[in-house]
C-alpha cells in the first residue's frame, strides 16, 4: 500500500502513460495522406477522442480500485473514528473526481461555447 503514496510511483506512472500515448499517436500519424487537406483535422480529432477514452476507462479502473480500498477500510474499522473518517474521505473524492473524469467532455464544451471554438 506504500507504494501508491510514492510520489515516485506515480511520476513513473504517468511518465509510462506519457510514452504510450504518444507511440499511439505517432503510429496514427505514420498513416496520414498528406494529398488530403481535411486528413490532419480529422486524425486530431480521433486521436484526442481516443486519448480521452483511453483516459476514462484508466481513471475508471483506478476509482474502482479506490472504492474497494475504502470499503475494505471502513469495514475493518472496527469503530475507530479516525478510520472510519478517512474511508469516508476516499470515497468523497474518489467519486468527486471521477464525476470529474465523466464531466469532462461537457467541460471542455463549454469552454469551446464560451470562447467561440467548435467541439466537433
Amino acid at each position: 500500500m506504500s507504494i501508491i503514496k510514492s510520489k515516485k510511483f506515480w511520476l513513473q506512472l504517468v511518465i509510462v502513460a506519457v510514452f504510450c500515448l504518444a507511440f499511439a499517436t505517432v503510429t496514427s500519424a505514420a498513416k496520414l495522406n498528406p494529398q488530403d487537406a481535411t486528413a490532419f483535422q480529422t486524425w486530431t480529432k480521433d486521436s484526442a477522442d481516443r486519448g480521452a477514452t483511453a483516459v476514462r476507462e484508466v481513471f475508471g479502473w483506478i476509482a474502482a480500485i479506490f472504492l474497494i480500498i475504502g470499503a475494505f477500510q471502513f469495514l475493518t474499522a472496527a469503530g475507530d473514528s479516525s478510520k472510519i473518517q478517512a474511508a469516508k474521505d476516499k470515497f468523497k473524492y474518489t467519486l468527486g473526481a471521477l464525476a470529474l473524469v465523466i464531466m469532462a467532455d461537457k467541460i471542455v464544451g463549454l469552454f469551446y461555447g464560451i470562447f467561440g471554438g467548435n467541439p466537433t
